[in-house]
């Protein structure tokens, strides 16, 4: 019979070989490929602290400038504050000095006149360091930068949590506010800034503006009070008739 055929051993281990070298080649692509994908999640992460600090820095920025907005806000109240007891003060150093001048008058004539007094007086009082419509376009730029601000979140929280809501229901109570300020463009202005703080924190902005309306109408029922005291005086009929006679008479003394 015929014999059985050689078996190419040379053919088979180069073809082992071959398989071994494309594993090692598969095996160097496969740490490539894994090194690769370290590095690009170590860059990743590089970049994601990086954004949360820059985050941070930016939080801390507008923190800091909503606290500067607050002292500059306390800062302004304070002063009005002041304005308002200097000029107090200073009526009343005029009414002083308008007497002493009325007194000075009639003892040179002989007669004290009440006209030297007043014009004296007159020629003294002191001017508003802060005109109404100034502080009004005041109050109304306050609270349009304000409001410019809270549409951030960060920003909003860090106003309500400082006491910024206080403070813009203070400005309604600024002294030298004129008369017509609650129909003004001015407190238009400051209650919408208000009211886009109610969405976000109802709950504070009501105890706040409950708190500050207690305020306000127990003062005014003090002052109410008070003046009730000496109604009297100026109510009943014999007072009436007293006022209608000492204006006959001044009005005689100014003719002659």
């Amino acid at each position: 019979g015929a014999g059985a055929a050689p078996m190419d051993t040379d053919g088979g281990a180069g073809a082992i070989a071959a398989a071994s070298a494309a594993d090692y080649d598969n095996a160097d692509l496969n740490e490539a490929a894994l090194a690769a994908h370290a590095a690009n999640q170590a860059a990743a992460g590089v970049e994601a602290v990086a954004a949360v600090a820059a985050d941070a820095a930016a939080v801390a920025a507008t923190a800091a400038a909503v606290d500067m907005m607050l002292s500059s806000t306390e800062a302004e109240l304070a002063t009005m504050a002041e304005v308002d007891a200097g000029l107090g003060a200073g009526a009343a150093s005029v009414s002083m000095t308008g007497a002493g001048a009325g007194a000075g008058a009639g003892a040179g004539n002989g007669v004290g006149t009440a006209a030297g007094g007043a014009a004296a007086a007159a020629a003294v009082v002191p001017l508003p360091i802060v005109s109404p419509s100034f502080l009004t376009e005041a109050v109304a730029n306050t609270a349009r930068l304000i409001d410019s601000m809270l549409p951030t979140e960060e920003c909003n929280r860090a106003f309500v949590e400082a006491g910024g809501i206080k403070l813009l229901l203070l400005l309604h109570t600024l002294p030298l506010l004129p008369p017509t300020f609650s129909s003004s463009s001015a407190c238009h202005a400051l209650s919408v800034t208000l009211r886009s703080l109610a969405g976000a924190h109802p709950t504070p902005l009501a105890k706040q503006v409950r708190a500050s309306l207690s305020a306000a109408l127990e003062t005014a029922l003090a002052k109410a009070k008070a003046a009730s005291k000496h109604w009297h005086k100026y109510a009943t009929d014999a007072a009436i008739k007293e006022s209608a006679a000492a204006a006959v008479a001044a009005a005689a003394a100014t003719a002659t």
